[in-house]
């Protein structure tokens, strides 16, 4: 049985962290959305529902583009070492 190689150990690891956060990330960017449109928008005419909902949306993009990238190099790092 060969050597199982650290750096694919990382991989793996990094692979399942990424993934569990992205998930948890995006049940939680649905949840609060949901949740401030439910609310009536979050203060007067809906001001800071659209404030927030703006920014969370541009974090979440951020995120999921960095764990993408993340996830990418787990998985490559799992695949060839």
């Amino acid at each position: 049985m060969p050597k199982v190689h650290r750096y694919a150990r990382v991989g793996r690891l990094l692979k399942r962290t990424v993934g569990a956060g992205m998930i948890l990330f995006v049940v939680f960017q649905f949840v609060s959305c949901v949740a401030i449109k439910m609310g009536g928008g979050g203060g007067e005419d809906g001001t800071y529902g659209a404030v927030f909902d703006f920014y969370s949306w541009r974090c979440f993009l951020l995120a999921m583009g960095v764990g993408a990238a993340l996830f990418w190099a787990g998985d490559y790092l799992k695949r060839n070492y």
